[in-house]
């Protein structure tokens, strides 16, 4: 009895201290957070020399979590670092405003490659350009946690310029004669690092200038006088893929006043890639690596798309209009009907595009649109049309890129028959 009345007394006693250290609050500090580690699995090799597109690997992890992000800085270094040995690591500041946050694991840069050693002008072979850099990466845990000693690679990432060629209207290594108003075109690729891959130039830029010819028909002072141009004469970079071809294309107008005037000049085009190389040699003698070219430029050149016109129903004749002011025709004819065709408009000899034609009949006003046909790139023909009686008035016009008109006039006066 002794002892279960004593057991009886203990359990409710046990019991409550048991209720009391469960209600209580645990007072002991967490354990403090353990930054992430990263590691760079794949990419350049530290101090290697790889072509400017690079493509980085990294990876993170957490003893005491779970790594969701990165931060990534690329330090690239001054022009004058040609060596690793010059390089000393200057590792960002954690609150860097640089620090660019990723959630993937890889990420894919142009990396700058803008230094040309080797002088243009006199090059020993290797017109590659280069940049020594520094890329910095640290994983971020989910406590917001970042690793304190990111994950770095130094390399040296090198490429080629664009490469360059001025199309129509310009002649390699001659000198293409133009009316006042012309377009100069050009077209290029750029390799990503040395030879293939290629793909298109970044940007470009022109310059047009006062030269004046030599007995051979030379330039004077070109290309050196390109060499040694101030930013300030170069025209803004434009994009290569610039939504109003201005990428590919100049368009120039009244370059010479109308008349007996002519000018001689001199158009170069430079391009510029991601990775800041532009274009460093100028050449006009080279197909396909003409990045500049002379031309004459002569007032008194008609301005205005070529236009060739016939009447279907006689096949011996046809008539050629050659530029704005083209002088209209009078034809006598037996015929009763004709019907009209003309060939598609031409303004390749100025550099500039076209491909649109309107028409019509004993128009009174040329300026009037309403007695104009609408303008269409494919309709080439007009017809039939009863002149056999009264005669009549044929008009077609072709405008080009620059919103140059040439109209085409044919009088068709009608012969008596025996």
């Amino acid at each position: 009895m002794t002892h279960t009345g004593r057991a009886a007394r203990i359990a409710p006693a046990l019991l409550g201290a048991a209720l009391a250290a469960g209600c209580g609050e645990d007072t002991s500090a967490p354990a403090p957070n353990q930054f992430p580690i990263t590691e760079i699995t794949g990419g350049p090799a530290e101090s290697s020399r790889v072509a400017s597109s690079v493509t980085f690997f990294f990876r993170g992890s957490d003893y005491d979590g779970t790594v969701r992000e990165f931060d990534w800085i690329l330090d690239t270094y001054p022009r004058w670092v040609v060596d690793r040995d010059q390089i000393t690591l200057r590792q960002p500041e954690p609150s860097d405003p640089g620090w660019t946050r990723v959630e993937a694991s890889q990420i894919t840069l142009t990396v700058p490659a803008d230094t040309l050693l080797d002088d243009p002008q006199a090059p020993t072979g290797n017109l590659e350009f280069e940049r020594w850099s520094t890329f910095y990466v640290r994983a971020i845990d989910n406590d917001g946690g970042f690793d304190a000693s990111p994950a770095t690679v130094t390399f040296q990432a090198f490429t080629q310029a664009p490469v360059l060629e001025i199309l129509s209207p310009a002649r390699v290594g001659d000198t293409a004669t133009l009316p006042r108003n012309f377009v100069m075109n050009w077209d290029g690729f750029d390799a990503v690092g040395s030879g293939e891959p290629y793909q298109d130039p970044y940007q470009v830029r022109w310059v047009l200038l006062p030269a004046t010819l030599d007995v051979f028909g030379d330039p004077i002072g070109f290309p050196q006088t390109l060499y040694d141009l101030p930013e300030a004469t170069w025209s803004a970079w434009s994009n290569w893929a610039a939504a109003d071809s201005s990428g590919r294309s100049r368009a120039f107008l009244n370059v010479v006043p109308p008349g007996p005037n002519i000018g001689t000049f001199v158009f170069a085009v430079q391009g510029r890639d991601e990775a800041g190389a532009i274009t460093p040699q100028f050449d006009r003698d080279t197909p396909e690596k003409n990045n500049y070219a002379t031309l004459f430029v002569d007032g008194e050149r008609r301005v205005g798309p070529r236009l060739t016109v016939r009447a279907q129903q006689d096949s011996l004749s046809s008539w050629f209009f050659d530029g704005t002011e083209a002088p209209p025709f009078s034809v006598p004819t037996a015929l009763d009907t004709v019907t009209m065709l003309w060939d598609p408009p031409v303004a390749s000899h100025y550099g500039a595009r076209t491909g649109e034609t309107r028409y019509g009949w004993d128009i009174l006003n040329v300026e009037d649109d309403e007695e104009w046909t609408a303008w269409s790139s494919s309709v080439r023909f007009a017809g039939p049309r009863f002149v056999g009686g009264s005669g009549g008035e044929f008009f077609v016009q072709a405008r080009d890129e620059l919103g140059q008109l040439t109209t085409g006039r044919i009088d068709f006066q009608p012969v008596s028959r025996r």
